[in-house]
């Protein structure tokens, strides 16, 4: 059996867009700060069975994430919520309703058909 090493995993983490990061002006200790929040983003997005609310914490990360790009903190503007591994909600439908209070939730979500959210 071999030893897990965890430096043999090879993520592909979400990095900021940096046209925007020159368009915006965003000083230099924000940038790894964005860089780091990305990456617990995609820790978050890839396994979300590590978590116990990883639903919550996307949507904190979404809100952080618009205060570091110096956007209004809007749900209504979220991207990432519907990019769980295994979420089932519609990439599609969503794009569509961006910037709407309204979310297209399936109804065999295992994470966002719940009565809570």
């Amino acid at each position: 059996m071999s030893k897990y090493n965890p430096e043999d995993i090879d993520i592909k983490y979400l990095v900021p867009n940096e046209d925007l990061i020159k368009l915006k002006n965003i000083a230099p200790e924000y940038r790894q700060v964005l860089t780091d929040t990305y990456k617990l983003l995609t820790m978050v997005l890839d396994r979300p069975d590590l978590y116990e609310d990883p639903v919550e914490y996307v949507e904190a990360l979404e809100y952080t994430l618009q205060i570091l790009w110096a956007f209004p903190p809007d749900r209504n503007y979220h991207s990432y919520w519907n990019k769980l591994k295994g979420c089932t909600c519609s990439d599609l439908d969503n794009r569509d309703m961006m910037g709407t209070p309204y979310r297209q939730i399936n109804s065999d979500c295992p994470f966002h058909n719940r009565e809570d959210i």
